[in-house]
């Protein structure tokens, strides 16, 4: 990654820190993870189910249920940033280990929320979320606080992309002597940003790199790719990673899309869903104390991260 000191902006040495020792894979990674986590659900009669969820619906019910927290987060409760960031972030990690197939997801949501707003020290009451949330209750977030905890190795400090992605254009404009930048620039670059919290990127690239695609993607768009291309040559100047840093950026930038999923397949994958539940789901070991429920502990595959 970028360790260098650039512009009075230094970037987080992922190696240090529980982001980048324990959640960060690569796509291969995860897919083999995702297809463990899957496998590991079974009935009380273990019998095999047409309606079981692939590991591939699995992902794509999540991905739907992130856009739902970003909207959630962001029209709804009207919460900050970082604790939205945090909130999806949390969600996805739990879901990366546990099936949705078990778990109660609209449950998971809110604990997550909750967790992400005391995190960053941002005062919401749990009934307050609750009450957005049909079906959620403070009990359900005070049963799952726990499960979820567990399920994140109390790994609660997220470093997103938003940070950097400030630095780098304030940088940018400063070192190109650019005064073309403004509000819409910056909100574009901001939205780029978002899509990589709600696709794989974020559990695949450090927040800086994914910050410097999103300002090469937005710098294209306002007609200053030539600019950006002189200011990453400057910064890249002594950084021994500079062709390894360059070629994850060419990786991410065509990512930083908005995810579209068709409405009709989340209705029948919702329907499969309902279905699947109905039956009583075998126990998973319980590693938590005996007063909150047990929780399931999917263990990665030997070459994962």
């Amino acid at each position: 990654g970028i360790n260098a000191e650039y512009g009075g902006f230094r970037m987080l040495n992922y190696g240090d820190s529980s982001q980048g020792r324990y959640w960060i894979f690569t796509a291969e990674d995860l897919h083999e993870i995702r297809l463990y986590t899957n496998k590991s659900v079974v009935t009380v009669t273990n019998e095999q189910r047409h309606d079981k969820l692939t590991a591939a619906e699995e992902l794509t019910m999540v991905r739907h249920y992130t856009t739902r927290m970003r909207d959630l987060c962001e029209k709804t409760l009207k919460i900050p940033e970082r604790v939205k960031t945090s909130a999806i972030t949390y969600f996805k990690r739990f879901f990366l280990y546990n099936s949705i197939m078990v778990h109660d997801v609209l449950a998971i949501m809110a604990t997550c929320v909750y967790l992400a707003c005391k995190a960053e020290e941002t005062r919401i009451p749990a009934k307050d979320i609750c009450a957005k949330i049909k079906g959620v209750t403070v009990d359900s977030i005070i049963e799952k606080e726990l499960v979820v905890l567990t399920a994140l190795k109390f790994h609660l400090t997220i470093y997103t992309p938003y940070r950097p992605l400030h630095g780098f254009i304030l940088d940018f404009q400063e070192k190109q002597k650019i005064s073309s930048i403004n509000t819409d620039f910056y909100e574009k670059a901001r939205t780029f940003v978002t899509y990589s919290i709600l696709n794989d990127l974020s559990f695949i690239y450090p927040s800086g790199q994914i910050a410097l695609a999103a300002l090469s993607k937005v710098s294209k768009l306002f007609e200053l790719g030539q600019q950006f291309q002189s200011f990453l040559t400057k910064m890249l100047a002594n950084n021994s990673n500079a062709t390894q840093v360059k070629e994850n950026l060419s990786q991410i930038e065509p990512q930083l899309e908005p995810i579209t999923i068709d409405p009709k397949v989340i209705t029948e994958l919702d329907k499969k869903l309902r279905s699947y539940k109905k039956p009583v789901l075998a126990p998973a070991p319980p590693i938590a104390p005996a007063k909150y429920p047990p929780v399931q502990i999917v263990t990665p595959p030997a070459n994962s991260k």
